[in-house]
């Protein structure tokens, strides 16, 4: 991460749990998707957590979890893919 990155990423983890959900929604969707399938196959699987953590708050975890999670899974991708993710 560049110096830059780290400091606009500092700055944004001072804020609210609100604004920065709202703030990496915002990124994210910056992120250009090459295959028009995948991204509208992503955005249902969003949706559909979405729900489901609403419809039970006891599965939810906090931002620190997820994260873990989310690079350890992403890490598996990557391995199985040859490093296409």
């Amino acid at each position: 991460m560049t110096p830059n990155a780290a400091e606009i990423l500092n700055a944004a983890l001072k804020l609210p749990e609100s604004e920065r959900l709202d703030l990496a929604d915002e990124i994210a969707a910056t992120v250009p998707f090459e295959d028009e399938e995948l991204r509208q196959k992503w955005l249902a699987e969003c949706r559909r957590r979405v729900a489901e953590a609403e419809a039970d708050p006891s599965l939810n975890v906090t931002w620190e979890v997820a994260r873990r999670l989310t690079d350890e899974f992403m890490a598996e991708l990557e391995a199985k893919h040859d490093g296409r993710f």
